[in-house]
Protein backbone atom coordinates (compact mmCIF):
# COMPACT_ATOMS: atom_id res chain seq x y z
CA UNK A 1 0.00 0.00 0.00
CA UNK A 2 1.53 3.41 -1.03
CA UNK A 3 -0.41 6.24 -2.01
CA UNK A 4 -3.79 5.61 -0.31
CA UNK A 5 -1.50 6.56 3.11
CA UNK A 6 -1.44 9.90 1.95
CA UNK A 7 -4.43 10.54 0.20
CA UNK A 8 -6.03 9.89 3.96
CA UNK A 9 -5.52 12.99 4.99
CA UNK A 10 -8.28 14.47 2.31
CA UNK A 11 -10.72 12.45 4.80
CA UNK A 12 -9.09 13.52 7.99
CA UNK A 13 -9.52 17.42 6.58
CA UNK A 14 -12.49 16.62 6.99
CA UNK A 15 -13.72 14.24 9.76
CA UNK A 16 -11.27 14.82 12.78
CA UNK A 17 -9.29 18.28 11.86
CA UNK A 18 -10.72 20.87 9.62
CA UNK A 19 -7.98 23.94 11.18
CA UNK A 20 -5.15 21.59 9.93
CA UNK A 21 -3.28 21.70 7.16
CA UNK A 22 -3.83 18.94 4.62
CA UNK A 23 -0.04 18.91 3.56
CA UNK A 24 0.47 18.22 7.14
CA UNK A 25 -2.17 15.88 7.47
CA UNK A 26 -0.59 13.78 4.77
CA UNK A 27 2.71 13.77 5.69
CA UNK A 28 1.37 12.45 8.70
CA UNK A 29 -0.50 9.38 7.09
CA UNK A 30 2.57 8.45 5.19
CA UNK A 31 5.37 9.28 7.69
CA UNK A 32 6.39 5.65 8.62
CA UNK A 33 7.27 5.58 4.47
CA UNK A 34 9.10 8.67 4.89
CA UNK A 35 11.09 7.67 7.76
CA UNK A 36 11.55 4.21 5.59
CA UNK A 37 12.90 5.34 2.76
CA UNK A 38 15.88 7.45 5.21
CA UNK A 39 16.66 4.04 7.08
CA UNK A 40 17.07 2.77 3.47
CA UNK A 41 19.51 5.08 2.39
CA UNK A 42 21.76 4.97 5.97
CA UNK A 43 21.15 0.74 5.21
CA UNK A 44 19.67 0.08 8.22
CA UNK A 45 16.46 -0.59 6.87
CA UNK A 46 15.83 -2.05 3.23
CA UNK A 47 14.08 -4.49 0.77
CA UNK A 48 14.83 -7.01 -1.69
CA UNK A 49 13.01 -7.84 -5.15
CA UNK A 50 11.00 -11.43 -4.36
CA UNK A 51 11.52 -13.11 -8.06
CA UNK A 52 8.60 -15.46 -7.43
CA UNK A 53 5.85 -12.22 -6.99
CA UNK A 54 7.82 -10.76 -10.02
CA UNK A 55 6.84 -13.76 -12.08
CA UNK A 56 3.24 -13.83 -10.65
CA UNK A 57 2.80 -10.16 -11.86
CA UNK A 58 2.06 -9.05 -8.15
CA UNK A 59 2.22 -5.69 -7.25
CA UNK A 60 5.37 -4.41 -5.21
CA UNK A 61 7.23 -8.09 -5.32
CA UNK A 62 9.97 -7.67 -2.61
CA UNK A 63 10.43 -8.32 0.77
CA UNK A 64 10.35 -5.57 3.02
CA UNK A 65 12.98 -5.47 6.43
CA UNK A 66 11.19 -2.36 7.70
CA UNK A 67 12.09 -3.52 11.40
CA UNK A 68 11.79 0.14 12.81
CA UNK A 69 9.48 2.36 10.60
CA UNK A 70 6.53 0.11 10.66
CA UNK A 71 6.98 -1.96 13.28
CA UNK A 72 4.33 -1.80 16.63
CA UNK A 73 6.92 -0.35 18.81
CA UNK A 74 7.99 1.82 15.80
CA UNK A 75 4.05 3.22 15.00
CA UNK A 76 4.31 4.01 19.14
CA UNK A 77 6.80 6.27 18.74
CA UNK A 78 6.14 7.99 16.00
CA UNK A 79 2.64 8.73 17.33
CA UNK A 80 4.05 10.06 20.63
CA UNK A 81 6.81 12.10 18.88
CA UNK A 82 4.56 13.59 16.30
CA UNK A 83 2.03 14.42 19.32
CA UNK A 84 4.98 15.86 21.32
CA UNK A 85 5.61 18.12 18.40
CA UNK A 86 2.45 19.45 18.00
CA UNK A 87 1.92 20.13 21.16
CA UNK A 88 5.61 22.45 20.86
CA UNK A 89 3.96 24.11 18.36
CA UNK A 90 0.86 25.09 20.28
CA UNK A 91 3.17 26.41 23.20
CA UNK A 92 5.05 28.35 20.87
CA UNK A 93 1.63 30.08 19.64
CA UNK A 94 0.44 30.28 22.79
CA UNK A 95 3.22 32.69 23.60
CA UNK A 96 1.49 35.08 20.20
CA UNK A 97 -1.57 36.72 20.06
CA UNK A 98 -3.38 33.83 18.07
CA UNK A 99 -2.72 31.45 21.54
CA UNK A 100 -5.97 31.28 22.43
CA UNK A 101 -7.70 30.86 19.36
CA UNK A 102 -5.24 27.91 17.76
CA UNK A 103 -5.03 25.59 20.47
CA UNK A 104 -8.77 23.85 19.66
CA UNK A 105 -7.14 23.49 16.15
CA UNK A 106 -4.09 21.77 17.01
CA UNK A 107 -5.50 19.45 20.05
CA UNK A 108 -7.84 18.24 16.63
CA UNK A 109 -4.05 18.01 15.21
CA UNK A 110 -2.45 15.83 17.67
CA UNK A 111 -5.78 13.28 17.71
CA UNK A 112 -5.33 13.51 13.72
CA UNK A 113 -1.94 13.04 13.65
CA UNK A 114 -2.12 9.80 15.67
CA UNK A 115 -5.26 8.49 13.97
CA UNK A 116 -3.57 8.66 10.60
CA UNK A 117 0.25 7.47 11.50
CA UNK A 118 -1.94 4.14 13.24
CA UNK A 119 -4.07 3.77 10.12
CA UNK A 120 -0.62 3.47 8.10
CA UNK A 121 -0.03 0.91 10.62
CA UNK A 122 -3.35 -0.79 10.48
CA UNK A 123 -3.74 -0.81 6.55
CA UNK A 124 0.07 -2.20 6.17
CA UNK A 125 -1.19 -5.12 8.03
CA UNK A 126 -3.76 -5.85 5.96
CA UNK A 127 -1.82 -5.15 2.54
CA UNK A 128 1.50 -6.05 3.17
CA UNK A 129 3.04 -9.63 3.59
CA UNK A 130 4.69 -11.29 6.35
CA UNK A 131 6.54 -8.47 7.49
CA UNK A 132 5.05 -6.24 10.26
CA UNK A 133 6.98 -6.82 13.31
CA UNK A 134 4.66 -6.93 16.30
CA UNK A 135 6.57 -5.95 18.66
CA UNK A 136 7.75 -3.46 21.53
CA UNK A 137 10.97 -4.08 22.04
CA UNK A 138 12.95 -1.22 20.33
CA UNK A 139 15.52 -4.27 18.81
CA UNK A 140 14.46 -7.09 16.21
CA UNK A 141 14.98 -10.08 18.45
CA UNK A 142 14.89 -13.77 16.69
CA UNK A 143 11.32 -14.56 18.65
CA UNK A 144 9.35 -11.62 17.20
CA UNK A 145 6.35 -12.10 15.16
CA UNK A 146 5.62 -10.73 12.07
CA UNK A 147 2.45 -10.33 10.60
CA UNK A 148 1.18 -9.16 7.57
CA UNK A 149 -2.55 -10.62 6.05
CA UNK A 150 -0.46 -10.01 2.10
CA UNK A 151 -3.88 -8.35 0.39
CA UNK A 152 -1.18 -6.64 -2.36
CA UNK A 153 -0.82 -10.32 -3.27
CA UNK A 154 -4.00 -9.72 -4.77
CA UNK A 155 -2.88 -6.95 -7.35
CA UNK A 156 -6.62 -6.35 -8.72
CA UNK A 157 -7.97 -5.99 -4.96
CA UNK A 158 -5.42 -4.75 -3.29
CA UNK A 159 -5.62 -1.91 -6.25
CA UNK A 160 -9.51 -1.55 -5.65
CA UNK A 161 -8.88 -0.92 -1.89
CA UNK A 162 -6.68 2.17 -2.36
CA UNK A 163 -8.56 3.69 -5.41
CA UNK A 164 -11.77 3.71 -2.72
CA UNK A 165 -9.97 5.50 -0.05
CA UNK A 166 -7.79 8.06 -2.83
CA UNK A 167 -11.15 8.45 -4.70
CA UNK A 168 -13.61 8.45 -1.60
CA UNK A 169 -11.14 10.35 0.98
CA UNK A 170 -10.85 12.83 -2.52
CA UNK A 171 -14.79 13.49 -2.47
CA UNK A 172 -14.97 14.55 1.69
CA UNK A 173 -12.15 17.36 0.91
CA UNK A 174 -14.00 18.89 -2.10
CA UNK A 175 -17.46 18.66 -1.06
CA UNK A 176 -16.51 19.81 2.36
CA UNK A 177 -13.88 22.96 1.09
CA UNK A 178 -14.69 25.60 -1.25
CA UNK A 179 -12.37 28.22 -3.11
CA UNK A 180 -10.78 30.64 -0.41
CA UNK A 181 -12.01 34.18 -1.47
CA UNK A 182 -9.62 36.41 0.66
CA UNK A 183 -6.51 35.27 -1.18
CA UNK A 184 -5.57 33.28 -3.94
CA UNK A 185 -8.50 30.23 -4.40
CA UNK A 186 -7.51 27.16 -5.76
CA UNK A 187 -10.53 26.28 -7.57
CA UNK A 188 -12.38 22.76 -7.66
CA UNK A 189 -10.56 21.80 -10.86
CA UNK A 190 -6.87 21.90 -9.73
CA UNK A 191 -7.80 19.43 -6.48
CA UNK A 192 -9.34 16.70 -9.05
CA UNK A 193 -6.05 17.14 -10.40
CA UNK A 194 -4.29 16.29 -7.86
CA UNK A 195 -6.74 13.48 -7.14
CA UNK A 196 -6.42 12.22 -10.55
CA UNK A 197 -2.56 12.25 -10.19
CA UNK A 198 -2.91 10.28 -7.31
CA UNK A 199 -5.04 7.93 -8.98
CA UNK A 200 -2.57 7.57 -11.99
CA UNK A 201 0.13 7.11 -9.24
CA UNK A 202 -1.95 3.83 -7.91
CA UNK A 203 -1.82 2.89 -11.19
CA UNK A 204 1.96 3.08 -11.73
CA UNK A 205 2.56 1.40 -8.20
CA UNK A 206 -0.08 -1.68 -9.12
CA UNK A 207 0.79 -2.25 -13.13
CA UNK A 208 3.62 -0.58 -13.75
CA UNK A 209 7.37 -2.05 -14.39
CA UNK A 210 9.48 -2.79 -11.04
CA UNK A 211 12.71 -2.02 -12.39
CA UNK A 212 12.85 0.95 -10.83
CA UNK A 213 12.91 -1.48 -7.63
CA UNK A 214 16.54 -1.91 -8.70
CA UNK A 215 17.84 1.13 -8.77
CA UNK A 216 21.19 1.54 -6.02
CA UNK A 217 19.31 2.82 -2.55
CA UNK A 218 21.32 6.27 -2.50
CA UNK A 219 19.43 6.98 -5.71
CA UNK A 220 16.03 5.48 -4.56
CA UNK A 221 15.73 6.79 -1.12
CA UNK A 222 16.13 10.38 -2.35
CA UNK A 223 13.64 10.22 -5.64
CA UNK A 224 11.05 8.65 -2.64
CA UNK A 225 11.74 11.15 -0.03
CA UNK A 226 11.64 14.19 -2.88
CA UNK A 227 8.14 12.59 -4.29
CA UNK A 228 6.94 12.51 -0.58
CA UNK A 229 7.88 16.03 0.57
CA UNK A 230 6.40 17.23 -2.99
CA UNK A 231 3.48 15.57 -2.50
CA UNK A 232 2.46 16.92 0.75
CA UNK A 233 3.82 20.31 -0.17
CA UNK A 234 1.37 20.85 -3.16
CA UNK A 235 -1.82 19.40 -0.56
CA UNK A 236 -0.38 22.73 1.69
CA UNK A 237 -0.51 24.85 -1.39
CA UNK A 238 -3.85 23.19 -2.54
CA UNK A 239 -5.04 23.92 1.27
CA UNK A 240 -3.81 27.44 1.49
CA UNK A 241 -6.36 28.74 -1.16
CA UNK A 242 -9.65 26.65 0.20
CA UNK A 243 -11.61 26.87 3.63
CA UNK A 244 -14.21 24.65 5.26
CA UNK A 245 -17.34 25.21 3.91
CA UNK A 246 -19.45 26.25 7.08
CA UNK A 247 -23.13 24.98 7.55
CA UNK A 248 -25.40 28.05 8.50
CA UNK A 249 -26.37 27.41 11.52
CA UNK A 250 -22.97 26.52 12.55
CA UNK A 251 -21.63 29.73 10.98
CA UNK A 252 -24.01 31.79 13.11
CA UNK A 253 -23.08 30.80 16.23
CA UNK A 254 -19.81 31.12 15.42
CA UNK A 255 -20.18 34.69 14.13
CA UNK A 256 -22.40 35.10 17.26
Amino acid sequence: MWISHFAIGFAAKKLIAPSADLGMLMFYGGLPDFLAWLLYFFGIEGFGLNKVSESKGEAAPVDFHVDYSHSLIGTIVLILVSSFWIQQRARTQQRSRSAIANRPALDNEVVAAGLLILSHFVLDLISHRKDIRMSLSPVPKPTDSYWGAGLVSHTHLSFLMELAIILGSGYLYLTNTKPRVSTGPTPDRDVRIFIFALVIENLRFYYGPAFILRLASFILAPIFTSAILALCFYGHLLDSGREVTIKPGVQSRVSS
